[in-house]
């Protein structure tokens, strides 16, 4: 494994997290599957949902850049 795959799968990580921390703050519409990410048991706090989301964004941008 690369530095860059870790970097590309920790990003993921941050990713899911902040899909799953949107889906929280809409009120859950519909059947769901529930979330067992690294992140479950804290993103019902808004400072843990706003960092997980600059995390993924950054790291999204950081690698998209091409800077890695």
């Amino acid at each position: 494994m690369t530095d860059r795959d870790l970097l590309e799968s920790v990003c993921q990580m941050f990713e899911s997290a902040a899909n799953e921390a949107e889906n929280i703050a809409s009120g859950r519409k519909g059947m769901q599957v529930p979330y067992h990410g690294d992140f479950a048991g804290s993103l019902h706090f808004p400072g843990v949902a706003r960092n997980v989301r600059w995390w993924a964004r950054n790291l999204r941008r950081y690698l998209d850049e091409g800077k890695w």
